[in-house]
């Protein structure tokens, strides 16, 4: 299943769709920034990590059911402004409001404990 595809790419810029990303707002990451609306989204690569120091997280809570391998966080993100939901992998959900972000993740880092 692809999740996404591109229809125009100039690099280092390209302009997405995603039929799984329902989301409205602005991120950044160390070497690249983002806007979306809907599911049409454009990014720019940077070439350098020149926004690596506006990149921060924190994580308010954490529930982990390990039988059902199931990992549920909230965190704050000063990179990603963001509004609607988002299915970055089958495995891999979000739910943002801001810079607030629900994620709810299957199989991927359960059995961590960080």
């Amino acid at each position: 299943m692809r999740l996404h595809y591109v229809l125009l790419r100039a690099p280092p810029s390209e302009i997405i769709v995603s039929p799984f990303r329902w989301v409205a707002g602005t991120y950044w990451d160390w070497d690249l920034i983002g806007f979306d609306l809907g599911p049409i989204g454009a990014e720019c690569s940077l070439g350098s990590d020149r926004l690596e120091r506006f990149c921060r997280s924190w994580r308010i809570f954490r529930i982990v059911f390990r039988p059902l391998k199931l990992d549920i966080r909230l965190e704050v993100d000063s990179n990603c402004w963001l509004i609607g939901y988002d299915m970055a992998a089958p495995w891999d959900h979000g739910l943002y409001l801001g810079p607030i972000n629900l994620q709810v993740e299957y199989n991927v880092r359960y059995a961590e404990d960080y």
